[in-house]
């Protein structure tokens, strides 16, 4: 048996030094913009293994009432392409949020 031709097609991840990162939220309740960090194929964002609590995400200008809360075990691939069109927020000052380009 022959099987068909199958073409594969993987992105190409631009890896330079914005390949992965970090957002500090150093207020909690005060919203902190992302990074001005461009990637076609999106990031994902994880809440770093220290936080003591969930983070948030929202698109620039809303408040967590209307985020989507991540953590050390919510991840979110979130298919957009710029991180500076999104606001973090957290519950206890000093939370991180991990991101890396997909």
């Amino acid at each position: 048996m022959v099987l068909p031709h199958v073409a594969v097609v993987v992105p190409e991840i631009d890896a330079d030094a914005n390949f992965s990162g970090q957002i500090t939220v150093p207020s909690a309740g005060t919203e902190v913009t992302g990074p001005a960090v461009l990637n076609d194929n999106g990031f994902l964002l994880i809440g770093h293994p220290d936080n003591t609590d969930v983070c948030w995400v929202m698109y620039s200008g809303q408040t967590k009432s209307d985020g989507y809360p991540i953590s050390a075990d919510r991840p979110l691939v979130l298919s957009a392409r710029d991180l500076s069109d999104f606001d973090f927020d957290a519950g206890f000052s000093g939370e991180i949020i991990c991101w890396i380009k997909i």
